[in-house]
C-alpha cells in the first residue's frame, strides 16, 4: 500500500533528551523565569492586582504578622514614585540577625513554619520577600535586634553586600524592605497612588490599633471594621412546604437520594459560591446533581426566587433577606461551619469630614432602633 499523504509539513527532528536536558534552577532563578506562580502576573502598574502591588503587599503581610502577635503598632510605607523605589519599615521583632539573608533568598526558610513563633500569621508558604527579592533590580533588607543590625543588598536576587552584624546604638527593633521592581520583567511600569492608599486603608480597618503612614500620612482606624450584619444563607420552600422538608440536613438525605428537585444560584451568582459550600460540606456533587436532574440554575437571586414561590421546585437556596424580600418560608439556615459567614461591616474612614456625625450615625446603625429594622428585614445583628 502506498503511503497515504496527508499535507502535513515534515517533522521536525526531535532533540536528545538525556541527562543533560536536566537543568536546576536556584530558588531566585526560578521566580524570575516563572514570576506568575509567585505573584500572579506581572503587568505594569495600570490595573490594582498587578504584580508591582502584589511586591508591595507580601512585605506589608509579614509587617502584618508582627503586629498581630504583638509586636510593633505601626509600619512606615513610602514610595519615591520617581525612582520607583518603595520602603517599608516596621517596628517588630526584627528579622534574626545570623538568618536574615537566608530568610529573604531561600524559598522555604522562615519562622512562619514554627506556630509557636506566629500563631496568627497572614502568609505561610515562606515565599513572600524571596520573591519581592527576586523580582527587584534592587533590593535591600535591614534587620534590627536589641542594639545590633544587618543589612544586604540583592541585584535580581543576587547577594551584593552583606554588612554583616554590627552594633547600631538605640535604633528600634524591627525590619526595613526597600527594593526597585525590575523594569525587565514588569516593562514601563508605574505606581498608582490610589491603589497603594485603598490596600493601607483595608490593613488599617481589618487590624484594630494599628498605624501605617503612608508617604507621611496618618491612617489609624481606632475601631476597626464593626460587623454591622449578618446575612444567613437560607432553605427556601413553596408556601405550604409541599415536600415537607424539615433542615439543611434532612434537605441533604433526600437531594442525595435524588428525591428533591431546588434551585440555586450559578457559579456567578455570590450565594451560589455558598450554596457550592454547602453541597462540599454534606459531601453531595453538584456535577452528579446536575447530570441527574435534581438542580436547576438562576443566573440571579430573582431567578431563584420565582422559581421557589412558583413552585416549580422543592426548594431554593438563596438570602434571608431576599427570601423575606420574596415572602418566602424558610425551614433552616446554614451555619458558619456549613459555608462561612456573610458580614456587612462599617467604619468610620478618618479622612471623614465630620467624624463625630458619622460615628453618631454608625452608633445609630448598631443601636436598637436600627437593629430592630435590619431584623425585619432578615438580617441579623451582630453583638
Amino acid at each position: 500500500m502506498d503511503e497515504l499523504d496527508y499535507g502535513l509539513p515534515p517533522q521536525e527532528a526531535a532533540y536528545d533528551y538525556g541527562d543533560e536536558s536536566i537543568v536546576h534552577l536556584e530558588d531566585m532563578e526560578h521566580i524570575r523565569l516563572r514570576p506568575g506562580m509567585y505573584i500572579g502576573k506581572l503587568g505594569d502598574g495600570s490595573s490594582h492586582d498587578d504584580g508591582i502591588y502584589v511586591l508591595i503587599k507580601e512585605v506589608i503581610d509579614n509587617a502584618i504578622d508582627e503586629f498581630s502577635s504583638g509586636y510593633g503598632k505601626k509600619i512606615n510605607v513610602k514610595i519615591n514614585f520617581g525612582e520607583k523605589r518603595v520602603s517599608i519599615r516596621d517596628y517588630g521583632r526584627g528579622i534574626p540577625l545570623g538568618k536574615m539573608i537566608e530568610a529573604v533568598s531561600k524559598l522555604n526558610t522562615g519562622a512562619k513554619y514554627d506556630s509557636k513563633v506566629f500563631q496568627k500569621s497572614v502568609g505561610l508558604n515562606g515565599v513572600g520577600t524571596k520573591a519581592v527579592n527576586a523580582l527587584s533590580s534592587w533590593f535591600k533588607v535591614q534587620s534590627v535586634r536589641d542594639g545590633k543590625t544587618r543589612i544586604a543588598e540583592f541585584g535580581e536576587g543576587r547577594l551584593t553586600s552583606d554588612s554583616g552584624i554590627v552594633e547600631c546604638g538605640n535604633e528600634e527593633n524591627g525590619t526595613l524592605v526597600e527594593f526597585v521592581p525590575d523594569a525587565t520583567l514588569f516593562g514601563n511600569y508605574h505606581f498608582i497612588g490610589e491603589y497603594v492608599e485603598k490596600r493601607v486603608w483595608n490593613y488599617c480597618y481589618l487590624n484594630r490599633g494599628l498605624t501605617i503612614y503612608y508617604n507621611d500620612k496618618r491612617y489609624y482606624s481606632k475601631n476597626g471594621l464593626l460587623d454591622l450584619l449578618e446575612n444567613k444563607v437560607a432553605l427556601a420552600v413553596p408556601e405550604g412546604n409541599p415536600a415537607g422538608i424539615e433542615s439543611y440536613d434532612d434537605w441533604a438525605d433526600r437531594l442525595g437520594a435524588r428525591e428533591l428537585f431546588m434551585a440555586m444560584g450559578n457559579e456567578d451568582v455570590p450565594v451560589g459560591q455558598y450554596t457550592q459550600k454547602i453541597l462540599a460540606y454534606y459531601g453531595l456533587s453538584e456535577e452528579e446533581l446536575a447530570a441527574a436532574g435534581c438542580i436547576t440554575y438562576g443566573s440571579n437571586v430573582k431567578e431563584v426566587t420565582t422559581q421557589v414561590s412558583e413552585a416549580t421546585v422543592d426548594c431554593g437556596i438563596i438570602y434571608q433577606t431576599d427570601a423575606f424580600s420574596a415572602q418566602l418560608q424558610v425551614v433552616d439556615t446554614a451555619t458558619a461551619e456549613m459555608c462561612g459567614q456573610v458580614i456587612y461591616p462599617a467604619a468610620v474612614m478618618n479622612v471623614s469630614k465630620n467624624p463625630e456625625a458619622a460615628q453618631a450615625y454608625l452608633d445609630y446603625l448598631s443601636g436598637p432602633e436600627a437593629t430592630a429594622v435590619f431584623e425585619g428585614v432578615g438580617f441579623s445583628a451582630m453583638s
